[in-house]
């Protein structure tokens, strides 16, 4: 059975990996009952969680930084709520400092809307400065392990 929103915005990211070498994201655990349903993401059949980094969210129970598609909207996630190691909140930190338009919905919890009006077009193109600069945040930090790797993908 396939999930068209969930085929949609597979499409989308192997789109952007295959231009942006070395870039991965993350799938759904592919021994999941969900993920034999088409549900390639995190979500349900009206949303997807896509991960872009091997960080856990914390009591949110999603990855930590991560994009949210669903049928009407789109939206850059970072939530961290109940993570207290200190390297990792730094990355937050120092995340939010160069990207300050992400506005707080709940506490340790925030986001950045997107349009759909040209498709995917406003989070490619954001995607293409974001990732290269949180990695580089990451690396300075030392927190390699956050990277989502061909190994893993």
């Amino acid at each position: 059975m396939r999930n068209k929103l969930h085929d949609e915005i597979f499409d989308f990211m192997e789109h952007y990996r295959k231009n942006h070498p070395g870039f991965y994201y993350s799938l759904r655990k592919r021994n999941d009952e969900k993920f034999g349903k088409g549900l390639w993401f995190g979500g349900n059949d009206d949303s997807a969680v896509v991960g872009l980094y091997k960080l856990n969210g914390g009591h949110n129970k999603t990855p930590a930084i991560c994009i949210v598609f669903n049928d009407q909207a789109v939206w850059l996630e970072i939530a961290f709520k109940g993570i207290e190691d200190k390297e990792e909140l730094e990355l937050y930190r120092k995340i939010l400092e160069v990207y300050q338009d992400f506005k707080l919905t709940s506490p340790e919890h925030y986001k950045k809307k997107f349009s759909l009006d040209n498709g995917f077009n406003s989070i490619s193109k954001f995607l293409e400065e974001f990732v290269p600069k949180v990695n580089e945040i990451i690396y300075s930090l030392g927190l390699k392990s956050a990277y989502i790797t061909k190994e893993n993908f």
